[in-house]
Parts: structure tokens; C-alpha cells; sequence
């Protein structure tokens, strides 16, 4: 894990999932994101995430017991890599990607036509 994580931090291209916090995610349902966890993220604010990093309305990290659990890069660590590349659909992912561009872990964006439309009128 230690060498994949290495590569990830020093990839020049991103390419992730935007999700939405949520109880209907994969990350839920497969029981990776405990209820416990769900109920804390959803108190401390979080709407999102982007590589298992969970983030506030504002595009902020939110720190959790579940964050100490996962492997991956950081909000951080993302941010540096040069072409950061999201994908999203679905209306219920509006207020996760308008925070995930907030918080600039996002500059290319691939998004259905609807989720588009209502993030340019936000």
C-alpha cells in the first residue's frame, strides 16, 4: 500500500468520483462507512467526498474516526496533483461537487447535463 500511495502522490493526472454523503452510497452499503461513522460525518457538516476524504459545504476537510480508518491520499495530497479530474451525475450529488470545486480538488469536470445546468445557476 505504502508504494501505490507513493504513485498516487506523485501522478500528474486524477481521475475520481464525486460522491455525496449518503446513505444510498456504495460506501455505505457495503458497510466501509459504518452508521456510527454516517451519523458523525453528518454532524461535523460533511456533504461529500472525493477518494474516500470527506468535505463540508465550503470544500473543507472534515476530520473523523472514519478518516483514520481509510487508505488514501489526502484532500491536500489531491489538490497538488496538476489535473484533477471529477466525475459526477445525479441532482443529489449538487452540494457535494459544488463543494468539491469550492475546495479546488476539482479543475476538470464531467457531469451529467442536469447536474450541470443547476451547478452554473448556483
Amino acid at each position: 500500500m505504502s508504494a501505490a500511495l507513493t504513485l498516487a502522490r506523485e501522478c500528474q493526472i486524477a481521475l475520481f468520483g464525486v460522491g455525496n454523503l449518503s446513505r444510498n452510497t456504495i460506501l455505505y452499503r457495503s458497510g466501509s462507512l459504518k452508521e456510527e461513522d454516517f451519523i458523525e460525518l453528518e454532524e461535523k457538516g460533511a456533504v461529500g467526498d472525493v477518494c474516500t476524504c470527506f468535505f463540508d459545504a465550503r470544500g473543507e476537510a472534515v476530520s473523523s474516526s472514519f478518516a483514520k480508518r481509510r487508505i488514501s491520499i489526502t484532500l491536500e495530497e489531491l489538490k497538488k496533483i496538476p489535473c484533477k479530474i471529477g466525475v459526477a451525475s445525479g441532482l443529489e450529488k449538487k452540494e457535494a461537487l459544488h463543494a468539491a470545486l469550492l475546495g479546488e480538488y476539482i479543475n476538470i469536470l464531467y457531469a451529467d447535463e442536469e447536474l450541470g445546468k443547476e451547478l452554473i445557476a448556483i
